[in-house]
């Protein structure tokens, strides 16, 4: 029998696969929210709710009734989430724009207890989750940037340009934290995937700090894999070079070059980006 429990394995199969962006959409999907639905998949515990969200999330699935259920059983027992369920949830909220209030207070309240057992990860992403939230959590994300601070050597790109992307989209002034990212990034540049590098060089230019090692470093890795950058890649890349008036032809040819063959498939904030970078 085709169960909640099957559903949200089946659901975390499929937002991990390689295609998801090609059955997102599609009937055997909704199928299977459909059957958590009804089995109610978050009665399993934490690690059932957290895996359902994060899997609506990452299909960019927004099922509203669902996310509502999760959101009110997870409230009555978050003191049972792990800081990685804690942190998988919040993102799942965030990614799908969803601010239930008294849920975002008690996952705040609880990570602070429990900071101290965050990993790398967890704390990239609920930095990154609670900087989407509407009045952002400052006592939260101040804690945050001391763990993250403590834990930058263990962090991985992603890590890194995830919390990066957190504290420069809240416009927060933390230089020793900001300048500890330039320079582990630069450590670890070679593992850097392009996802990591536009959304470095986006953060760093939210901040508004021409760190020139640090985007010599991002251009150098940019020109070897700007086929692997997809568009909104693209764009973001050149809008924050251009923003940051660091002037880069290299970059930016091979950038018109990667980006003519898929501009039909760019969508309107990246066409201003893209059209705004080359216009400075």
């Amino acid at each position: 029998m085709f169960g909640g429990t099957r559903a949200v394995i089946a659901l975390n199969r499929i937002a991990r696969a390689g295609d998801r962006d090609n059955v997102r959409s599609g009937p055997k999907v909704q199928w299977i929210v459909r059957i958590a639905q009804e089995a109610g998949a978050a009665t399993n515990g934490p690690h059932a709710l957290s895996n359902t969200a994060w899997a609506l999330a990452k299909l960019d699935f927004e099922d509203l009734p669902l996310m509502e259920a999760i959101s009110s059983k997870a409230l009555a027992t978050i003191g049972t989430f792990t800081p990685r369920e804690m942190a998988k949830l919040a993102w799942a909220f965030a990614r799908l724009t969803l601010s239930f209030q008294p849920l975002i207070d008690a996952i705040s309240a609880s990570s602070l207890r429990a900071l101290s057992k965050f990993e790398s990860r967890d704390l990239s992403c609920i930095a990154w989750a609670f900087s989407k939230f509407s009045g952002s959590d400052l006592t939260l994300m101040q804690a945050l940037s001391s763990a993250s601070m403590r834990n930058l050597p263990r962090m991985d790109s992603t890590d890194l340009a995830l919390t990066a992307g957190a504290f420069a989209g809240l416009a927060i002034a933390d230089f020793p934290l900001r300048d500890a990212i330039a320079a582990q990034s630069l450590r670890i540049m070679r593992e850097f995937q392009p996802r990591d590098l536009s959304h470095m060089s986006w953060a760093f230019s939210k901040w508004n700090v021409s760190d020139l090692p640090l985007l010599d470093a991002i251009s150098a890795s940019a020109l070897t894999r700007l086929s692997e950058f997809d568009c909104h890649g693209l764009a973001s890349t050149s809008w924050a070079f251009a923003k940051l008036l660091v002037v880069n032809r290299h970059l930016f040819q091979a950038i018109a070059t990667a980006a003519l063959p898929s501009l039909p498939q760019f969508d309107p904030q990246d066409l201003t980006m893209t059209a705004w970078a080359f216009a400075k």
